[in-house]
């Protein structure tokens, strides 16, 4: 008996152990979520921000695979306006490091990091899969700004500092290309031999340029073209 308690003593604590080392991997480079990184984007010290930065406001179990293939389970939440998920430690707030995370699920959905150009700038950001037909993949990117507080002067009424949420941009991934969906042009460009086609199945499907179900819809038709 005692040979028995000791091995499952020894199990336990090896397992534990083996968590540690796959959460240190997630720790890696993370920042710690503290009030000089906040105030050095935006945030002062005990202001009132209308507003989340935050996809869900309550912690959900997010499941990380890592590169190295380790895959940590932890509560976690989207903070949208950093582009990072947010986890805890001894009661304080980190994001994790992009550039260890293959992807994550949460809540039955899945997020990946990837690079394409929104305001002129190409950096990771984080979308989630929406549709997947393979090599070609359908992402969303939602995005928050922070709008500053605004004093009141003469005929200007007060606005507390505030998350603004903007709509929600469409990604395509196309043989490793991604197009942020603007407009149908660059979907068309793809194809030069199939553009016609393109637009008129646009066109006859009442496809538009920011509804889910119908960008399923033409990524299902465009990827049954053969280059």
């Amino acid at each position: 008996m005692k040979n028995l308690l000791f091995i499952f003593l020894f199990l336990m604590s090896g397992l534990q152990l083996f968590a540690q080392i796959a959460q240190s991997d997630l720790f890696v480079n993370a920042i710690e979520l503290n009030q000089s990184v906040n105030q050095a984007n935006g945030y002062k010290v005990s202001s009132y921000i209308k507003g989340t930065p935050y996809l869900n406001e309550n912690d959900m179990v997010g499941t990380f695979y890592l590169k190295n293939k380790n895959v940590i389970k932890t509560p976690t939440k989207l903070n949208v306006y950093y582009n990072s998920f947010e986890y805890k430690i001894d009661e304080k707030s980190y994001l994790v490091n992009p550039t260890s995370i293959d992807s994550v699920s949460m809540n039955n959905e899945t997020y990946v990091y990837k690079n394409f150009y929104i305001n002129g700038e190409c950096s990771p950001k984080i979308v989630k899969i929406v549709d997947n037909k393979g090599v070609n993949k359908m992402y969303v990117y939602k995005s928050v700004n922070l709008k500053p507080e605004v004093k009141a002067a003469g005929y200007i009424d007060p606005k507390p500092a505030q998350f603004e949420w903007s709509d929600p941009v469409y990604v395509f991934e196309i043989n490793s290309k991604m197009i942020v969906l603007r407009n149908f042009k660059n979907i068309t460009e793809l194809f030069p031999n199939e553009e016609n086609n393109i637009k008129k199945y646009i066109k006859n499907d009442h496809i538009h340029i920011n509804n889910q179900e119908n960008l399923k819809k033409l990524l299902g038709y465009i990827s049954q073209i053969k280059q």
